[in-house]
């Protein structure tokens, strides 16, 4: 199950943060990598 989590993690980066210009590779991986209930 995590592996499903981490595929759609890094498309909602892709899909929506890449998307909307974000560019700094550091933030861009640590969104990749962090599951978004300890992100946020």
């Amino acid at each position: 199950m995590n592996d499903l989590f981490a595929e759609r993690r890094f498309k909602m980066v892709r899909d929506q943060i890449e998307k909307r210009g974000l560019k700094n590779e550091r933030v861009l991986q640590a969104m990749r990598s962090v599951p978004r209930h300890l992100f946020v």
